[in-house]
């Protein structure tokens, strides 16, 4: 509400130049539901407002807007998502709802004084994996100011979850050749601290290291070296790390499984155990890895403990055939081998990206994917006509689909799918950014 208040203050003849931008996407589908015909519809809306001093001042204020009774939202490929359900024919005012804000500015706070960059209302705090990673918050930062041979930031934010008001400094340097970082975070009665340190010992090697505490100075420390060029082609790692059995830092980057979900973070990190927890350095082990290209193909190996996982990768492309494999172990046995052909082919007139990849676990079928795509200007009304088909076979089970989309000279995107399982579909949407 205070950021709301600051950005709607602006509204003043020195900060004339406003500028709005956004997207909004809408898409129907006619697809069958217990064998009847439906028409569904999604939408995604995201405003954005910027406000400039006159005279080209380094300030501006920002505010993203959403209309609550849409729902709106893209997903990660920047399609619509969320149906709606009776939408209003306009969107008033008491519709919309404030989705971030803030004020910017760049400059300095005294005459002849360096500049650095100050950010009130909606800020994002994501300074230190270990220590200082809180996300999206509710504050103040101010970041860039030049101490001497350091560059120290420093934050104040609102914490809803639990009603709290942590707040932090860090500063870097590169002092003689070694890159230096620090981190303090306060939260409550609770003081984090994260340390680093980087360096070229000799052309080719580089090492770096880092040292967190927590509240009760539990500690994870890491260390790793790297060598490239030593041997001609090949780009060698070696890592360390180590976490106390009870670090809990208020605020650390979440544990992720390798489907990118958050299984914990925070002081929520007893999970950091399971077999799939990516947030390696939360586990005591090492890792090693191994990469180069030799002869054209490009070859990727890795080893890990205490999941005691190891991966091989290689890709290359021969005669126009773009092949790659992929496989992962874990304690010495097969888990996941995946084996990937592609080519460009020109069938017809038409030039097609064609594709097989199989996947083979153990104790189960083999899962084989054939997919061809191809855009074309053959049809003089429907120019970059796009077609695409695939066929997925799993042990007896056979299933496929088939696409064509198109985008009209009205911009509106018009799309067609029969699916083996799912039937057949056909959508309508436009999308706008402005």
């Amino acid at each position: 509400m205070l950021s709301a208040a600051l950005v709607l203050s602006l509204a003043a003849p020195a900060f004339a130049a406003v500028e709005f931008g956004g997207k909004l996407a809408t898409e129907f589908e006619l697809h069958k539901v217990a064998d009847e015909w439906v028409i569904d519809g999604k939408t995604g809306l995201e405003i954005e407002t910027e406000v400039r001093a006159e005279g080209g001042d380094p300030i501006k204020a920002v505010v993203e807007l959403s209309p609550w009774r849409f729902e709106s939202g893209f997903d990660d490929d920047g399609d619509p998502e969320d149906p709606f359900e009776n939408p209003p024919s306009l969107i008033a005012l008491s519709d919309l709802s404030i989705k971030k804000a803030w004020i910017e500015t760049q400059g300095a706070y005294w005459n002849g004084g360096p500049a650095v960059s100050t950010r009130l209302g909606d800020v994002d705090v994501k300074w230190n994996d270990y220590v200082g990673y809180l996300d999206e918050r509710r504050g103040i930062t101010v970041q860039g100011l030049p101490v001497g041979p350091s560059l120290v930031s420093a934050f104040y934010a609102w914490d809803t979850d639990d009603d709290t008001r942590p707040y932090g400094v860090s500063a870097s340097a590169n002092i003689e050749g070694v890159d230096l970082s620090g981190i303090l975070v306060r939260k409550a009665d609770e003081t984090n601290y994260a340390f680093g340190a980087g360096m070229s010992v000799m052309p080719g090697i580089d090492v770096k290291g880092a040292l967190a505490l927590d509240g009760q100075s539990k500690m994870l420390y890491r260390a790793e070296a790297t060598a490239e060029g030593l041997i001609e082609g090949v780009k060698v790692t070696a890592a360390y790390r180590h976490a106390d059995e009870d670090f809990r830092p208020a605020y650390t980057i979440p544990a992720e499984d390798e489907d990118g979900d958050t299984i914990g973070t925070g002081h929520d990190i007893a999970d950091r155990n399971h077999e799939d927890n990516v947030n390696y350095d939360l586990r005591t082990g090492f890792s090693v890895s191994a990469e180069t290209t030799q002869s054209g193909v490009h070859m990727v190996a890795s080893y890990d403990q205490p999941t005691e996982v190891a991966k091989f990768k290689a890709d290359t492309e021969v005669q126009g055939f773009k092949l790659a494999g992929e496989a992962k172990m874990r304690s010495g046995k097969v888990e996941k081998t995946e084996l990937e052909v592609g080519k460009n082919l020109a069938l017809a007139g038409f030039d097609v990206e064609t594709n097989y990849k199989a996947v083979i676990k153990p104790g189960n079928d083999v899962e084989h994917k054939i997919s061809a795509e191809s855009k074309t200007d053959l049809i003089a009304q429907l120019q970059g006509l796009s077609l695409a088909g695939e066929v997925k076979l799993v042990g007896s089970d056979v299933s496929w689909n088939t696409s064509a989309k198109y985008t009209a000279p009205n911009g509106l995107n018009l799309g067609a799918k029969y699916d083996s399982v799912e039937g057949a579909s056909a959508t309508a949407g436009v999308k706008v950014e402005f």
